[in-house]
């Protein structure tokens, strides 16, 4: 209109649109209008292309991505949507591909160069990304990689006299000081998440060196969420985690066989987050991942089911809905 709909000057917009109501004073057909308004899309797009566009941060960074990974294997599993989990695969593969040079985790790709030696958060993040992505699908490779990148971590980052996790790796520029960062800002720090993912790691592979890592970084770092509690929430989440009882849950069974299915569909749904779960067809793929259960043996060729606590074992199962209620519904 003449006099504009906002300070003197027109700004199209659609609240308020009625469309029937715009035909009916056009005069015109639904494919009349539309036809119309396509033009004036292409007018408005033509005008707007003519502007300088604002600056596009598109880097690819393997941090954050790491944190919609861990976020979509999440969703995968407590919703049971192959969708979600299908994406956080195909994200996975990529940095698999285009951020792990010679072995060494990158920070940032665009445009095909790829640049920066990984920091801590990149490698705390990954494998918190691998964990959730081993529990959404059971896949043991990914278990695998967690193993592996760990002892990478652990080797490029760990403070061997002190404790705790440096932000810089061994490998990278010499600094005057390498810092050791535990707060929680935007995103938690790369030290809060590697406790919490030792511990995970630790309790489902029953590598007790992992966890005895993270109980150093609680005398470490303790002066400083002393000081400052809530500034480091996240880290105290791999204290909780330590400290409230939890199970170690290991089963073994064939992929097709619905009762293995149906315990582990059960097991993903329930918000037990202390527990761990170990999933194999048979022992024998636990010797390198985790030896502990590589001596357990399936019953009479069933889906068999241990519940541990500590690493020490009740007597194996084969009855699924008795392993269910106790895990699920019984209070702990």
């Amino acid at each position: 209109t003449e006099e504009g709909n906002f300070e003197g000057k027109n700004i199209p917009n659609l609240i308020h649109t009625k469309w029937e109501q715009i035909k009916a004073d056009a005069g015109l057909t639904e494919k009349e209008l539309s036809l119309k308004l396509e033009d004036a899309r292409q007018q408005l797009l033509k005008t707007r292309e003519e502007r300088t566009y604002p600056h596009v941060d598109d880097k690819v960074l393997t941090s954050w991505n790491a944190l919609m990974i861990a976020g979509l294997a999440k969703a995968a599993k407590v919703y049971q949507e192959p969708k979600y989990l299908s994406l956080a695969k195909d994200a996975i593969t990529f940095i698999e591909n285009k951020l792990i040079i010679d072995g060494r985790v990158m920070v940032r790709y665009r445009d095909g160069e790829v640049k920066n030696k990984g920091f801590i958060d990149d490698y705390a993040f990954l494998l918190w990304a691998y964990l959730d992505l081993y529990e959404a699908s059971f896949d043991l490779s990914f278990l695998q990689k967690a193993k592996k990148l760990t002892d990478d971590m652990i080797s490029l980052f760990w403070d061997e006299e002190h404790g705790g996790f440096y932000f810089t790796g061994h490998d990278a520029e010499a600094l005057i000081v390498r810092e050791k960062e535990v707060y929680d800002g935007a995103v938690p720090s790369g030290n809060s998440v590697a406790a919490v993912q030792l511990l995970r790691l630790g309790q489902v592979t029953g590598d007790l060196s992992l966890i005895e890592k993270a109980e150093t970084m609680f005398s470490v770092f303790k002066p400083d969420i002393d000081a400052y509690p809530s500034g480091h929430a996240f880290f105290m989440q791999s204290v909780l985690r330590h400290l409230m009882s939890k199970k170690e849950i290991v089963i073994f069974g064939s992929a097709d066989d619905p009762a293995r299915k149906q315990i582990i569909t059960e097991l993903q749904k329930a918000f037990k987050p202390n527990d761990s779960i170990l999933v194999a067809e048979h022992p024998d793929q636990c010797k390198d991942i985790a030896p502990f259960a590589a001596d357990y043996r399936i019953i009479d060729g069933k889906t068999t089911v241990y519940i541990c606590e500590n690493f020490a074992c009740q007597q194996p199962t084969t009855n699924i809905e008795e392993a269910i209620h106790t895990l699920i519904s019984s209070r702990d």
